[in-house]
């Protein structure tokens, strides 16, 4: 089963390096972050949970998150190719085992 988040946006780290978040509850995330010195801090909310490939999409057409696109596009191609991992992971297969063994080479 995939995660779903309701909280997603970008912290940058103490040696610069931006990157996108995950939570369910912001005051906690928050929190956490600012105590471990992380700076420029930008999230969003959203009502329904969301996996993080959806809410990549969704950070990447809102105008707050414009400067970052290009870090919320490569995190969104990343998520997408984990799920699609795991997805192949899940996959029943069937058959003798030559024709298993001719699968998986």
């Amino acid at each position: 089963m995939t995660k779903t988040y309701t909280v997603a946006g970008l912290a940058t780290d103490k040696q610069g390096k931006t990157t996108v978040r995950y939570a369910n509850n912001l005051d906690k995330r928050l929190k956490v972050l600012m105590r471990d010195g992380f700076t420029n801090l930008n999230f969003m909310f959203t009502e329904t949970p969301k996996t993080k490939f959806e809410l990549c999409v969704e950070m990447s057409n809102l105008i707050q998150f414009q400067n970052d696109r290009d870090i919320i596009r490569k995190e969104a191609y990343r998520t997408q190719k984990m799920l699609l991992a795991e997805q192949r992971k899940q996959t029943l297969y069937t058959g003798t085992a030559e024709q298993l063994l001719d699968i998986i080479k």
